[in-house]
């Protein structure tokens, strides 16, 4: 119950309870649509308090500006009782930890 309270704070709103979430990253504009991103809570057939949880992403997104996304996302899944597994985003994406002597924390720019 915590992770679901927890995705409908971090969200824009409810498609289906405990199951789909959207949230609106880029709001719809006079010439372009709004940018957004489908939250799919699936829950394991085996393990029932595990879930995974896939993100779709919706319009004209770089990979930096996707990666604050889900860092976002997970950051909002700290709770004392949620425990998020690492999972390998593509075989092509690497996140590194932050090295002390460069500091990196995930930022948006829009121009």
């Amino acid at each position: 119950d915590e992770m679901f309270g927890q995705l409908e704070i971090w969200s824009t709103g409810i498609i289906s309870d405990r199951e789909l979430y959207v949230k609106e990253i880029i709001p719809a504009q006079d010439d372009d649509l709004a940018y957004y991103c489908i939250i799919r809570v699936v829950q394991s057939p085996t393990v029932s308090r595990l879930f995974t949880i896939d993100v779709d992403f919706h319009g004209e997104l770089n990979t930096e500006q996707r990666l604050v996304i889900l860092f976002s996302l997970q950051e909002s899944l700290r709770h004392p009782m949620i425990i998020v597994l690492e999972k390998c985003i593509s075989s092509y994406v690497a996140v590194r930890p932050p090295s002390p002597n460069q500091p990196w924390s995930p930022c948006w720019e829009e121009h």
